[in-house]
């Protein structure tokens, strides 16, 4: 077994984070623990660890032992929720335009 060691594993641990929480109503955080310890044979320590500093950053959410991910945690998303609830039903054009960001960075911000 082994360590998280770099920001490729980090983040396809997040992509197996997110795809588990899309394909299931209800994870219990012990279940996502070790399915991510088995998947990336890494320490449960590690995995903990990843747990503790992403609950910290409020990404994931832990509660009553069920894991769900916040997702205006990413500062972009949040922004555009606030524009979007400041001015509901906002053309798409100001929305990017607002937010001075691209087209195809405003159409990935859900991927």
């Amino acid at each position: 077994m082994q360590t998280i060691n770099s920001n490729s594993q980090t983040k396809l641990i997040i992509q197996f984070i997110v795809q588990v929480c899309k394909s299931k109503k209800k994870i219990y955080e012990d279940n996502l623990k070790s399915r991510i310890k088995r998947k990336f044979k890494i320490t449960l320590t590690s995995v903990e660890k990843f747990f503790q500093d992403y609950i910290k950053k409020e990404y994931l959410i832990i509660n009553d032992g069920l894991v769900s991910i916040n997702i205006l945690a990413n500062p972009l998303r949040k922004e555009i929720f606030r524009i979007i609830k400041q001015y509901p039903g906002i053309y798409f054009n100001l929305l990017k335009k607002l937010l001075k960001i691209g087209v195809n960075q405003l159409l990935c911000i859900g991927k």
